[in-house]
């Protein structure tokens, strides 16, 4: 099933990358939560599929320019590690950092979305160290 998960995750970045938002959102739980990286200044925690829409449009409408570039996904149980680089650009300045996301799934949709900015944290939210 991991696999599977796996797939998933990777056919919403594809449909994020196509500007597709319904297909990206397409195998969420409508009760979804959804939450931001523990450091980040204006940390959201939501819940519910329009709510974690909303949130996730919000993060990228703060830049001029958003693009992520997907760099890996990992099975782990019932969760998938995606991990990549965000850049972004305002008023001519550009931005660049890795971020991390925890899709917990369950009956074959995802549950909860966790991100981070450090793979080390990614990796304790699922029980991993490396």
């Amino acid at each position: 099933m991991s696999q599977e998960n796996v797939e998933m995750v990777r056919r919403a970045v594809e449909a994020w990358d196509s500007d597709d938002r319904a297909a990206a959102i397409a195998f969420w739980d409508e009760r979804i939560e959804w939450i931001s990286p523990p450091d980040d200044p204006d940390r959201a925690v939501v819940q519910g599929a329009a709510a974690a829409a909303d949130a996730m449009t919000k993060w990228v409408s703060t830049w001029e320019t958003y693009r992520y570039e997907l760099t890996e996904l990992r099975d782990v149980d019932d969760h998938v590690i995606q991990a990549g680089r965000q850049v972004m650009d305002t008023r001519g300045a550009e931005v660049a950092s890795d971020v991390f996301f925890v899709w917990t799934f369950r009956d074959g949709r995802a549950v909860r979305m966790r991100m981070f900015y450090r793979r080390e944290e990614a990796l304790q939210a699922v029980g991993l160290a490396e």
